[in-house]
């Protein structure tokens, strides 16, 4: 399974409201809210289930918990046996993947159009009889932890990432703790822990349901109706809180390796908010391709630097603006740091040029026209702009919105966000 636990963030866009029609949108008794788009280009369909559930809805003494279910929620239920979700999938030549992040978890099929109405039942099934015992927790419990030592305790970059998050929010934010969970919480988590969370977030009415492909409508309409209508919705308590950004946090993990990794947290913003269109824009026109700003300074003019990159991390609540780096093997790590935070400080005072915002616009749309070529894209994109917006359509507009970013506004928010006397810095190596 295809695990997403930090760092990406999926840029989304639409030039007209007529690139993805006809879409229909409806609301079961139970609150289960279902988008349907026909596409009837390839006899295929895509198939979205997004929980409105993430890291961030757990406890601090108990991580983990959510991307625990991404891998549970592929084990049996009452009705279906272990692997036969996966077999059905599997012998009709599809494809199933899932992933988890801070403020969600979502679950996604691709799959030919014959098998849409079983596709269907099988969700259904899984989202609110999981069979949660004893053995299936034991067994995925093994295959999370190694997950974890891959990803994060035998990963350079996976520590840093989980170092920064830790370092920039306060220990009582939930985005201070990985989306993968502490080893010793993945050790203590009792079956209770996970039937109670189960019970609490795997709720029709906490989430979406988005089908993209070739189908007929009211057909699909009255098989959801029949297989989700029936099930209960439980009460999901509401997950507000303020992020709280701590800044000036230096951490050093010593750790064998042939190059050094570094890794800044610059106070990001949340998603939906101006901002964040804006600080996507500036991530591209810094680091995207050998042309940018970030790779002509500090790849070709520096030499210490085999890489260097920034991207914009929005969550719900808030985010972070991150810059990574690796140095070449015997660079001296202090000049390296040194030459990396003047190049964000000229910029800062100098302000990007008009070449370089009409490039970073045309890097973004050129981005853009592609992502809804696939069903699947399409899929997933409309589930994101529901369960973050509760509309749809909410992104129909982001290429008109680039399109109207000034370089006043670019400057402004690079300068805002960018700040060297406020980040956090994690080094990883000896």
């Amino acid at each position: 399974m295809f695990k997403i636990y930090f760092l990406f963030i999926f840029l989304i866009g639409f030039k007209t409201y007529g690139q993805i029609s006809p879409v229909e949108k409806f609301t079961l008794k139970n609150g289960l809210r279902v988008v349907l788009h026909e596409d009837k280009k390839l006899p295929l369909y895509s198939i979205n289930i997004w929980y409105k559930v993430g890291s961030s809805n757990e406890a601090p003494n108990r991580t983990g918990l959510a991307h625990f279910f991404e891998h549970l929620m592929f084990k049996g239920t009452q009705k279906n046996a272990d692997g036969v979700f996966d077999s059905y999938i599997e012998n009709n030549g599809g494809s199933n993947n899932a992933f988890t992040t801070r403020d969600v978890t979502a679950y996604f099929e691709d799959m030919p159009k014959s098998t849409l109405k079983k596709i269907l039942e099988l969700e259904a099934d899984r989202m609110k009889n999981l069979l949660i015992s004893p053995k299936n927790v034991k067994q995925e419990r093994e295959v999370v932890k190694e997950e974890r030592r891959l990803r994060v305790d035998n990963s350079p970059i996976g520590l840093a990432y989980e170092a920064l998050f830790k370092s920039s929010f306060s220990k009582e934010t939930p985005y201070s703790w990985p989306v993968i969970g502490s080893m010793k919480h993945l050790e203590d988590t009792s079956i209770q822990d996970f039937k109670n969370f189960y019970e609490t977030y795997y709720s029709p009415s906490n989430a979406v349901l988005v089908i993209a492909g070739d189908f007929k409508t009211k057909e699909v309409k009255s098989w959801i109706k029949k297989f989700f209508g029936p099930l209960k919705s439980a009460v999901v308590p509401e997950n507000d809180f303020k992020p709280v950004f701590q800044q000036g946090q230096y951490v050093q993990i010593k750790k064998e390796m042939n190059s050094k990794v570094f890794l800044y947290g610059f106070e990001g913003t949340k998603i939906g908010d101006r901002d964040d269109l804006v600080l996507d824009l500036v991530s591209t026109v810094l680091s995207s391709g050998e042309n940018s700003y970030l790779y002509q300074e500090m790849i070709e003019k520096n030499k210490s630097f085999l890489s260097v990159g920034a991207s914009n991390y929005a969550n719900l609540r808030g985010g972070i603006n991150l810059v990574s780096a690796s140095l070449k093997p015997g660079a001296d790590a202090s000049k390296a740091h040194k030459a990396l935070m003047k190049v964000i400080k000229d910029k800062s005072k100098k302000g990007f040029t008009i070449q370089e915002l009409e490039r970073g616009v045309k890097l973004m749309k050129l981005g853009f026209s592609g992502q809804f070529k696939k069903i699947s894209s399409k899929a997933s994109h409309l589930a994101r702009s529901e369960l973050y917006y509760g509309d749809y359509a909410y992104h129909f507009n982001d290429v008109e919105k680039l399109s109207k970013i000034s370089l006043e506004e670019l400057n402004r928010v690079f300068k805002k966000y960018y700040d060297i006397k406020k980040f956090n810095f994690i080094e990883v190596g000896k």
